[in-house]
C-alpha cells in the first residue's frame, strides 16, 4: 500500500537495474497509474574500471564487481531516498534489463502439423513452449566461445499462436491440423544473473525480481512511445557493444551485436591521438573540432580509419543479420544523447544498397528527463506502464 498523499491507490514503488556492457545503473521509481509518466526519485550508475582491453572475461569480472557495488548503493542511498519520500514505502518489484554482450533475445517458432484434426490444448501449448526453450538453450550454449560459460533463460513470453494459419489469443475451443507457437526468449549469462541474485539476497531479500534483456525492454518501450513498430531495426550502443534487434510483424525476431561501443572507440582514438580517454570521448560528440584541429595529417587519416572500421563492422553485422531475418531500414537508435550525432553519421556511411532513416530515441523521448541516464528512464517507463506484463493478443 502506498503512503499518505504520495500516489494513487494502485501505485507501486520499484527498483530498476540496468546492466550494461561497461556500467551498472540502479534507480528508484514511483509508479502512479493516474500519471502518464513515472517519477524517478533517485539514480546511480557504477562504472567499471576503465581498461584498454577487448578480453570479455576481464570485463565480465569488472561488471560483476560493479553489480555488487551498485546493489549496495541501491540498498543504502536508494532506500534512504525512498524513505525520505515516503516513510512507510516498500518496494513492490525489482526490474532488471541486461544488455549485450551478456544477453540476447531470440524468437523461436515450433510447429505441429498432422493430416487429421487434433485438439489444441494448454498441455500441447506447454509442450511446444518447452521444445522452444530447449532449442534456444542449446543454440545459445553452442554459440558461446567459452564452453564453461553457462546461460540462463530469464524471460519467456508467447508472442504469437496460430491455428491453421490464423492468429488466436488462447487455445480454448480450437481444433487444428497445424499449430504454430512463437516464443520470445531472453538469454543471459549465468554468472551475471547469479551474481545479481546473490547481491540482492544480501541487500534486498524477498522482493520479486524480473530479469529481461535490454533489447526486449527497449522494444516494449518503443512500441508504446513511437507508435507503429510493425517493422523496425533497433540499435543500442553502450560502452563496449553495439546491438541490433530486428522487429518483423511487431515481433522482436532476432538480436546480435559487435563488441564495439563508445568506450572501445574512445580507447582507440586515445591511442592514435595520444590523449586521455575522456578527451578522446569528446571526438564522438557533435562538435569534435577541439581534438581534430591540432592533429597532423597522418593522425587525421588514422582517426578516419577508426570511423571506417566501425562502419565496416556495422555493415557486416547488418549483412549477416539480413541473411537470417529481414532488416528494416527504419532505425531507432539508443545511446547517450551526446553520441547520437556520431552514430547517425556512421549509419549514413554504411556500405549497403539501401539508406536508413534514423530516429534518435534519447533526444526524441527522453531529452527532458532530469538525468542523462536514459537507459534507466526507459526501464522506469516500461515498469510504470507494465509493458512486460502485456498478455498475448489476437491480430
Amino acid at each position: 500500500m502506498f503512503g499518505l498523499k504520495k500516489h494513487g491507490p494502485d501505485g507501486r514503488y520499484g527498483a530498476i537495474i540496468d546492466i550494461g556492457s561497461g556500467s551498472v545503473g540502479v534507480g528508484i521509481v514511483v509508479s502512479d497509474p493516474l500519471e502518464e509518466m513515472p517519477r524517478v526519485l533517485w539514480t546511480h550508475r557504477e562504472q567499471i574500471v576503465e581498461r584498454d582491453t577487448e578480453n570479455l572475461k576481464v570485463v565480465e569480472k569488472d561488471i560483476t564487481v560493479a553489480i555488487v557495488n551498485a546493489v549496495l548503493e541501491l540498498g543504502n542511498t536508494g532506500i534512504q531516498s525512498l524513505r525520505h519520500y515516503d516513510a512507510s514505502a516498500k518496494l513492490h518489484d525489482i526490474q532488471v534489463a541486461v544488455s549485450a554482450p551478456w544477453s540476447y533475445t531470440v524468437s523461436q517458432t515450433t510447429t505441429v502439423k498432422k493430416e487429421q484434426p487434433f485438439p489444441v490444448t494448454d498441455h500441447l501449448k506447454a509442450e511446444l513452449t518447452q521444445t522452444a526453450i530447449q532449442q534456444v538453450t542449446e543454440k545459445a550454449q553452442q554459440a558461446k566461445e567459452d564452453e564453461h560459460c553457462k546461460v540462463r533463460i530469464v524471460s519467456n513470453a508467447t508472442v504469437q499462436l496460430t491455428v491453421n494459419g490464423y492468429t488466436v489469443s488462447q487455445t480454448y475451443n480450437h481444433s487444428a491440423t497445424e499449430l504454430s507457437l512463437t516464443q520470445l526468449l531472453g538469454v543471459v549469462e549465468e554468472r551475471i544473473v547469479s551474481g545479481l541474485e546473490d547481491a540482492l539476497e544480501k541487500v534486498l531479500p524477498e522482493i520479486p525480481l524480473q530479469v529481461h534483456t535490454f533489447m526486449y525492454v527497449y522494444s516494449k518501450g518503443l512500441q508504446d512511445l513511437a507508435g507503429d513498430m510493425s517493422h523496425a531495426c533497433l540499435v543500442d550502443v553502450t560502452a563496449r557493444a553495439t546491438e541490433i534487434g530486428t522487429v518483423t510483424g511487431g515481433i522482436l525476431k532476432h538480436t546480435t551485436h559487435i563488441p564495439q561501443g563508445t568506450a572501445t572507440l574512445a580507447q582507440k582514438i586515445a591511442r592514435v591521438c595520444n590523449v586521455t580517454t575522456e578527451e578522446a570521448r569528446s571526438y564522438l560528440y557533435e562538435s569534435a573540432s577541439d581534438i581534430t584541429n591540432t592533429l597532423t595529417k597522418t593522425k587525421l587519416e588514422k582517426l578516419a580509419a577508426i570511423d571506417t572500421d566501425y562502419e565496416t563492422a556495422l555493415t557486416d553485422l547488418l549483412t549477416q543479420t539480413r541473411a537470417v531475418t529481414p532488416v528494416s531500414n527504419i532505425v531507432y537508435l539508443h545511446t547517450e544523447q551526446v553520441f547520437e550525432y556520431y552514430f547517425k553519421e556512421r549509419f549514413k556511411h554504411i556500405r549497403t544498397k539501401r539508406s536508413y532513416t534514423i530516429h534518435p530515441t534519447t533526444s526524441s523521448h527522453f531529452s527532458k528527463v532530469e538525468s542523462n541516464d536514459t537507459a534507466l528512464h526507459l526501464s522506469a517507463y516500461v515498469f510504470h506502464k507494465r509493458l512486460t506484463d502485456v498478455p498475448l493478443q489476437a491480430s
